[in-house]
């Protein structure tokens, strides 16, 4: 009988989903007859069927995240531990309870969870809601305040307690196997916080680390005067690409890099600027930016070129790696 798995893909934007669906490609490699079923919010699901998976109907009523986080950015500086943690749990409810509603619905043999906090904590509250053994993927560990605010502070401080288990470092109790997209140098050496443990040591000992998940092989973009070519661009004319990822949270940023088009050009007369953006931000509105440099949403620009391949003087938001 095939095994059914059920994929979570979590968090804010597109920049998980498009290493969630290269595992899965892997593990269909691996096992032909495996059949994987989708949750996920905006804009992940939307990524998800254009690419012929089984989305679950269940995902158009998911915690939509990239929408509070949206909400809560302030010009293109989101900071996850301030307002976006007082507003996300509305959001974090709903996915849970769509989570439990699947669950008994369907009879998986496993779960995969992409970041999905709200279903991991949900779990240790109330262990009935785990049918299935349960793998959890990070890019990440640990929280980090962004600001001297006393709330935000306090926020870390308790999600670096509660992930940690404590001063002892528990290991975390739901997960039957925890990855770690990346190396162990990725995760700072440092504690969590007073009296707990350190981030490296503790993720060396309960973390699987598998390096880095791409959705191509570099090595078929190496030759940059080919790719270049493919994409129509002049092979020695200067090039700059500036893109933001799945949210509208980085519009204020791509408006600047176009505000800053004709001071380059001062310099660099023959040079050209791309702008490009995802799924939640549309061009026509951005007439001002449009008419500096040419901005192209990024399943046009990317129909010839892999959404990971860097361009030389690329500009892109975020923090770690999602890769």
């Amino acid at each position: 009988m095939a095994q059914g798995f059920l994929y979570i893909s979590g968090s804010i934007g597109l920049g998980h989903v498009r290493r969630d669906l290269a595992i899965t490609r892997e593990l269909r490699r691996m096992d032909p007859g495996v059949e994987i079923s989708w949750l996920a919010g905006d804009p992940a699901r939307h990524l998800i069927a254009e690419t012929g998976e089984t989305l679950l109907s269940e995902s158009g009523a998911y915690g939509d995240e990239t929408a509070v986080a949206e909400d809560t950015a302030e010009g293109f500086s989101l900071n996850l531990l301030g307002r976006f943690a007082l507003r996300a749990p509305s959001a974090w409810k709903r996915a849970v309870a769509i989570f439990e509603e699947v669950s008994a619905k369907y009879p998986y043999d496993l779960l995969i969870g992409d970041e999905t906090y709200e279903i991991n904590a949900a779990m240790g509250k109330r262990p009935e809601l785990k049918k299935a053994s349960f793998v959890m993927i990070y890019d990440f560990v640990g929280l980090d305040a962004m600001s001297l605010n006393p709330l935000e502070r306090l926020i870390t401080y308790q999600g670096n307690w509660g992930w940690a288990g404590g001063p002892r470092g528990k290991p975390p109790t739901q997960q039957d196997l925890t990855l770690f997209i990346g190396e162990p140098e990725d995760v700072p050496n440092k504690r969590f916080g007073f009296l707990l443990p350190n981030r490296r040591e503790y993720a060396r000992r309960y973390y699987h680390f598998v390096g880095y998940t791409f959705a191509f092989d570099p090595a078929e973009y190496s030759d940059k005067k080919k790719v270049r070519a493919a994409l129509g661009y002049d092979e020695e004319r200067p090039l700059i690409v500036c893109s933001v990822g799945g949210t509208s949270v980085g519009a204020d940023l791509l408006r600047l890099c176009a505000a800053s088009y004709p001071h380059i050009q001062e310099r660099l007369e023959d040079v050209r600027m791309m702008l490009v953006c995802g799924p939640r931000i549309d061009p026509a509105r951005d007439a001002d930016a449009g008419r500096t440099a040419r901005l192209r949403p990024a399943r046009h620009v990317l129909g010839s070129l892999r959404p990971d391949q860097r361009h030389p003087g690329a500009l892109a938001p975020g923090g770690a790696p999602t890769g």
